[in-house]
């Protein structure tokens, strides 16, 4: 390439560059991945160059909270960056967040527990106190105060103000609602991120019998201007105020509410493929373990079987030779039939019988 013609790509890149950050600072950011999406000379620009858009436009995803495209764009960049894609702690971050978003709870807590407690103390504080609310949220008490647990001793004087959220949650799932709603003051009247947690307030009051008390929060909140939810966090207190207004027989309430619900439902677009993949993969590593032959086959036919579940696919068979006779295994469905023939059966062609 010639130095002038060189020296134009440069200048349109930074005119790019230029534009797009001037673009996210007033907000344009469907603007901005429409412009990185309608570049026809990305290919050609350098493994930095087109790591630094796609980390332009994870932000503006993250700010449209449009999660399925944000997990796209994710492994678009782990996948650019494939040598340190497996240790980057600010994707598998930002993949937990999306995970959440999507009432993914397990795939969320799958990332967070992949990034190495090598990181900054303040990140590995806030990866095990988010574990701490994914695992609750998942029923997992035990778990949730270990990672409680090992948060405090690394910031044994609570600084981080989502130690009181997390001790609301957990004294919530052990009954102590009393308690539980104690904390959950102490964490609203000092954190700058409360409203994020509305729905928790309704829950506890509701377990408290204090109805009242919850509807008059929900009427509150429910259409209050000077502060704006996330459609995750208007999903979550929608969600806590319709368990209330069944409670109180507010049914035309109610209704409004179930609506506004399926509007705003998560959705995680790819986790059927995500599933398929995940069988797949583990399909391809039982065949490389150190099995028995009918081991390994069993429980490659087990996975088989939920890859293809509901398809309309014939039953198929396993046949292999042992001490001079056939051991013969038929597949209906995910589990095997164990039968054996010998060889006099199978040469007749009269195995009628034994299907």
């Amino acid at each position: 390439m010639s130095e002038d013609k060189l020296l134009i790509e440069n200048e349109k890149l930074n005119s790019l560059i230029t534009e797009i950050e001037s673009s996210i600072k007033d907000g344009r950011f469907r603007h901005v991945l429409n412009l990185i999406g309608n570049n026809k000379e990305i290919e050609s620009y350098s493994k930095e160059i087109r790591s630094k858009l796609i980390s332009y436009e994870i932000t503006c995803a993250l700010r449209l909270e449009d999660y399925n495209l944000l997990l796209n764009l994710l492994n678009e960049k782990r996948s650019l960056n494939q040598a340190d894609a497996d240790n980057d702690s600010s994707i598998l971050f930002y993949e937990a967040i999306a995970f959440e978003a999507l009432d993914e709870v397990e795939y969320a807590i799958a990332s967070l527990n992949k990034i190495q407690d090598n990181i900054s103390r303040h990140s590995l504080i806030n990866k095990y106190l988010k574990l701490a609310l994914l695992y609750l949220k998942n029923n997992e008490y035990d778990k949730a105060k270990s990672a409680y647990d090992y948060a405090a001793l690394v910031d044994f004087n609570h600084k981080n103000e989502m130690f009181s959220l997390v001790e609301s949650d957990l004294y919530y799932a052990t009954g102590n609602y009393t308690e539980s709603l104690r904390s959950f003051e102490k964490f609203f009247l000092s954190s700058t991120n409360k409203y994020k947690y509305i729905d928790r307030y309704i829950l506890i009051e509701m377990k408290l019998n204090h109805l009242d008390e919850a509807y008059e929060f929900y009427t509150q909140y429910k259409d209050k201007d000077d502060i704006k939810l996330s459609s995750t966090n208007k999903y979550r207190f929608y969600k806590a105020s319709l368990e209330l207004l069944k409670k109180l027989d507010r049914e035309i309430e109610a209704r409004d509410i179930e609506k506004e619900l399926e509007n705003i439902k998560p959705h995680y677009s790819l986790k059927e493929e995500k599933e398929l993949s995940g069988i797949i993969s583990s399909i391809t590593k039982l065949s490389l373990m150190p099995l028995t032959r009918y081991d390994a086959a069993k429980n490659i036919i087990h996975k088989f079987y939920k890859l293809i579940k509901g398809l309309d696919i014939n039953p198929f068979f396993y046949i292999e030779k042992e001490n001079g006779k056939y051991k013969f295994y038929e597949a209906l469905d995910s589990r095997m039939r164990e039968k054996e023939l010998s060889y006099e059966d199978i040469s007749s062609n009269n195995l009628e019988e034994y299907f």
